[in-house]
């Protein structure tokens, strides 16, 4: 007798469910099997990415929550979606010189970016172990690093902007949504109340904020000494 398939209820009776193909594996997989998606099919064009993305950022919490029930084959891959929006990102801005903004450095700084951008979604899923100590280490994990992606599509118009007054003022209000958009998610992939997601938001979100600026800055002066 076969078991349920978690990601579309069908039964399965092997390695692999006969309705939607996805792989029988624990809810909660394992970092190599990320790397596992990242390699199979990193920049594939496929409908799914589309689809990913826009729940991600239009049902917050929500992607976090099917990958954790073990509904996977229907989005792509943690992974996958943060290093091919990132990698666009900064096509983006070397396309559009965004960098001059940094003075003249020299191009070994380019790696500095990508750099910031994998740690990111492992110092967050750090600060979500705290926030909620008794989940699993992974789902933190798998919450860091779709709000990491959220937060590149999200400020990737600033790359855009050159007043330095209009850009203090877009990012405020970026932040505002940003902190907002954490805690719905935090609600519906954790189950606490408003007050808890809230405050618990504001924190992970502020000492994220002052990693990000001090890791970029720090590596900057490193690079360019």
């Amino acid at each position: 007798m076969g078991v349920a398939c978690p990601n579309c209820g069908s039964t399965m009776t092997a390695a692999y469910c006969a309705n939607c193909g996805q792989r029988q594996t624990p809810s909660i997989v394992p970092v190599g099997d990320w790397f596992g998606d990242l390699v199979e099919g990193l920049f594939g064009a496929d409908a799914v990415l589309p689809r990913t993305l826009a729940t991600l950022l239009l049902r917050p919490g929500e992607l976090t929550r099917r990958y954790a029930e073990g509904r996977r084959a229907s989005q792509s891959g943690p992974l996958r979606v943060y290093i091919v929006v990132s990698a666009a990102v900064i096509g983006l801005m070397t396309t559009f010189n965004a960098f001059s903004s940094f003075g003249d450095l020299d191009p070994g700084v380019l790696t500095v970016f990508p750099l910031v951008n994998l740690l990111s979604p492992l110092f967050l899923g750090g600060l979500l172990k705290i926030a909620f100590p008794r989940r699993l280490t992974m789902l933190h994990l798998v919450f860091g690093t779709h709000f990491a992606t959220i937060m590149v599509i999200v400020t990737t118009p600033t790359i855009f902007l050159d007043d330095p007054l209009m850009l203090t003022a877009s990012l405020g209000v970026l932040s505002l949504l940003l902190m907002a958009h954490l805690a719905a998610a935090m609600r519906h992939v954790y189950g606490c109340g408003w007050l808890r997601a809230g405050t618990s938001a504001v924190g992970v979100y502020v000492v994220l904020t002052l990693f990000l600026q001090l890791a970029l800055g720090g590596l900057l002066r490193a690079f360019s000494a």
